[in-house]
């Protein structure tokens, strides 16, 4: 059963690895569409984000990026931005460990500004608060709570990159970002911001689904050039989590055990093989039972007289008598007050005559 289970995981590894990463398209947008020196919202499916400050404008960016970009052309610091439906709605998963989000971001030295991007009330960028950000820009994390990272350059082109993993409960991320105005072309991760919790909320069936994209730009702030990953194939997530279940997870999926099936004709018997060698002699058994007593057997002759042993003591009480056969010597506290005749007869063999010494305890 183990080997199958394991056979089975890796058999849904192998089709994993076979399926696209994505089925749908990533969403990448870059303005470029759009009529310059215009609203933003009501062109190519840009709606209002219910902001007091409106949706902005396209314009034309400055410095490097001389493209058509989303500018919040001053709109309030109470919040400017808009919002654009994806064509199908993102759906993530827990098989979704690596997904990228990114934008262009750039804003002048003036209160309030943002170029911020993202889903939900999550959005990363560019931001710099009234008053207090005062040295330049910082990187944000507009989650709850906010997260404010390095301090960046006013005026400069940044691209950002959100890393974001899914098998995390509500999404990390982690922010990258590169200064495009000073050509760089690798990403520095950001001192502050990584691996925070974007706080979003799974449904029932462990799906984090965003049906719309979101923008912020307020005062003068400019975003371009969105991506957003899309998530894994519903069938590849699917066949993900199914490759990472424990073999005992596995068996719970494991239908009943069918009846077992007529056994085949017997096969014709092998010929006799060749006698092995003896093998080494097994432990010995345990004792069996203690059989039936015998008959008592014939006495046998007398045994030879031991020698004397040591001379003992006793403690019957005074006046005691006892007799020893002549001339043998007493314990001590005895004392020898005659002799005395017997006649002493063993069973079967003539009568013998004894001569006794009669002692009494002292």
């Amino acid at each position: 059963m183990k080997t199958f289970l394991t056979y089975l995981a890796l058999s849904l590894l192998v089709a994993l690895t076979a399926l696209p990463a994505h089925a749908l398209p990533d969403f990448d947008y870059a303005f470029e569409s759009l009529n310059v020196n215009q609203p933003l919202i009501g062109q190519d499916g840009w709606v209002s984000a219910g902001l007091p400050g409106g949706g902005g404008n396209v314009r034309i960016g400055p410095g490097v990026n001389a493209t058509r970009v989303a500018k919040g052309d001053g709109g309030g610091s109470s919040g400017v931005g808009a919002m654009r439906p994806l064509p199908t709605p993102f759906e993530y998963t827990a098989a979704d460990r690596h997904v990228v989000w990114s934008l262009w971001g750039n804003v002048p030295n003036l209160a309030n500004e943002a170029a911020l991007a993202g889903f939900g009330g999550s959005l990363f960028g560019l931001h710099r608060s009234n008053g207090v950000d005062v040295l330049g820009p910082l990187a944000f994390l507009n989650t709850s709570p906010f997260w404010k990272g390095d301090v960046l350059q006013f005026d400069h082109w940044y691209e950002f990159r959100l890393e974001v993993d899914f098998s995390v409960l509500g999404g990390t991320a982690t922010l990258f970002h590169r200064d495009v105005t000073l050509g760089q072309t690798l990403f520095t991760k950001d001192s502050v911001i990584q691996n925070k919790n974007l706080g979003y909320t799974p449904d029932a069936a462990g799906r984090y689904i965003f049906s719309d994209v979101v923008i912020r730009h307020e005062k003068d702030g400019l975003v371009d050039s969105l991506h957003f990953d899309a998530p894994t194939d519903s069938c590849a997530a699917l066949l993900f989590c199914l490759a990472n279940l424990s073999p005992e997870q596995l068996v719970q999926l494991r239908g009943p055990q069918g009846p077992a099936g007529p056994a085949g004709p017997a096969g014709p018997q092998g010929a006799t093989g060749s006698v092995g060698p003896q093998g080494p002699q097994g432990p010995q058994g345990p004792q069996g039972i203690q059989g039936p007593k015998g008959d008592t057997g014939p006495q046998g002759p007398a045994g030879l007289t031991g020698p004397q042993g040591p001379r003992g003591t006793s403690d019957l009480p005074a006046g005691t008598m006892m007799m020893l056969q002549l001339g043998t010597t007493p314990p001590a506290g005895w004392t020898f007050i005659g002799q005395k005749h017997e006649v002493f007869k063993i069973p079967g063999q003539p009568a013998t005559n004894i001569e006794l010494d009669v002692y009494v305890k002292q």
